[in-house]
């Protein structure tokens, strides 16, 4: 098996269009693609790839770091939909900090400040089964809490 070619475009000014993972990176990239694992160790584990080894080639490798920032992006912006929902729902229920992070989402989609959006800070934990959530932390960009 050989290394298979990646696209990606710029990471710092470096055009890195053509990387080539080695077969240990692809099969991490390959199992954090796949979602069913939620943490590093997890995906780590998953690979058969020391916690080590995946730090180095972030730290040492702009195309690997690019390829798994990708990834986790890709996963944030699919699980978006559903992280808005379950605060809506905790927001309707009385739940001050999650009604707050909902109305800062939606008036930065509303004037889409797209760039005030990216300074939102917040953490969430899926709880339940029923996709409830609980925010954990929250920042807001200029505010101060």
């Amino acid at each position: 098996m050989g290394k298979a070619a990646v696209t990606v475009t710029e990471n710092d000014g470096q055009d890195l269009t053509g990387w080539k993972p080695t077969l240990k990176q692809q099969a991490v990239l390959e199992v954090a693609r796949t979602g069913t694992h939620r943490t590093i160790s997890a995906i780590c584990n998953a690979a058969g790839v020391s916690r080590q080894a995946y730090h180095g080639w972030i730290k040492d490798d702009a195309g690997f770091a690019d390829a798994w920032n990708s990834i986790w992006r890709g996963a944030a912006q699919n699980a978006m939909p559903l992280v808005v929902a379950a605060m809506v729902r905790k927001a309707v229920k009385g739940d001050t900090q999650a009604a707050r992070l909902v109305a800062e989402i939606a008036e930065a989609t509303r004037t889409k400040d797209f760039a005030a959006f990216q300074n939102l800070h917040f953490e969430v934990k899926l709880v339940g089964s029923d996709g409830s959530a609980k925010v954990i932390s929250h920042e807001g960009g200029d505010d101060e809490t």
